[in-house]
């Protein structure tokens, strides 16, 4: 079955090599102008998905120490962070705390 870089049978028919030996490569030549502005484009997406990743690993770090050390609820950590509660419930779940801390949930009634 062709595919991405695999030519249809009947070109095989029309090099006489075999079918499965027959592999086309496709390239396109931009001006350099525009082949700069891509390879930026592919950088400035690279960087931003680094980022992101960071942002999501703080903020996993944070729901954590949020309701571990401060003790805070989950509805009060999602206002802190301008999340949904459930979001942080998400968060909590897929990500484990820290080594060495553990998560407490706060209790009913408060003292004031």
């Amino acid at each position: 079955m062709p595919g991405p870089g695999r030519p249809r049978p009947g070109t095989g028919n029309l090099t006489g090599a075999p079918y499965e030996s027959v592999v086309v490569a496709v390239t396109i030549d931009l001006p350099p102008a525009i082949a700069a502005q891509v390879a930026a484009l592919r950088a400035k997406t690279d960087q931003a998905a680094a980022q992101a990743q960071e942002a999501s690993e703080l903020q996993a770090r944070l729901v954590h120490t949020l309701a571990a050390d401060e003790r805070l609820t989950g509805r009060e950590i999602a206002a802190i962070l301008k999340v949904t509660p459930g979001r942080v419930s998400q968060i909590a779940k897929k990500t484990p705390p820290a080594q060495g801390r553990r998560t407490t949930s706060r209790p009913a009634t408060r003292s004031a």
